[in-house]
């Protein structure tokens, strides 16, 4: 199962998969229920063994053997994201999940992100971990669940992990860092 959040990329994806010659169907909200069934059946019987989905499929239908999922693009909400990957615990199964994640549009979700997957013992690559914490309204966020205030992050310092006692930063010598000011 693919899902994307437009009708028009269902659809066009969906299109595109069936011109490389991959058994493709969509299914959305603009479909007639009879289109719906049909795509359903379609995938259910492996005659298109993708199927392309917004939302929609997402809850409430009871798919056994999905063993893919791809979000294509990531839903809104961490709910959403959870129902959609759910997909592949169905009946007692497991299967694989891929999500792609754009930092431009997906920033809200990362704290959550990591939160979930952090949660399913799943590993959290390090550049999400990153967009999480420089992600705007999560202050104070930290997924390894020390407490602090604040990282400096200009020497890509975010998310180090230094058990040692703590130690006074001393004030480099004036320059030292910084470009010549002319």
């Amino acid at each position: 199962m693919v899902f994307v959040e437009t009708k028009r990329s269902a659809d066009f994806i969906a299109t595109f998969l069936c011109q490389e010659k991959l058994p493709t169907t969509s299914i959305h909200g603009d479909r007639e229920q009879r289109e719906r069934e049909k795509a359903l059946g379609d995938f259910r019987s492996g005659q298109c063994p993708v199927l392309v989905a917004t939302s929609v499929a997402a809850r409430g239908l009871d798919i056994e053997q999905v063993q893919h999922v791809v979000n294509f693009d990531m839903p809104s909400n961490i709910d959403e994201y959870v129902h959609r990957i759910g997909r592949t615990g169905r009946c007692g199964n497991t299967g694989r999940a891929v999500s792609f994640f754009n930092p431009e549009s997906d920033a809200p979700l990362a704290r959550s992100l990591v939160k979930v997957l952090s949660g399913a013992q799943q590993e959290v690559p390090k550049w999400l971990e990153e967009v999480a914490f420089s992600a705007h309204g999560t202050t104070g966020f930290n997924p390894r669940g020390k407490v602090f205030a604040s990282t400096d992050t200009r020497k890509g310092g975010s998310f180090k992990i230094d058990d040692s006692p703590s130690k006074a930063l001393a004030p480099s010598p004036a320059g030292a860092d910084d470009e010549e000011w002319e």
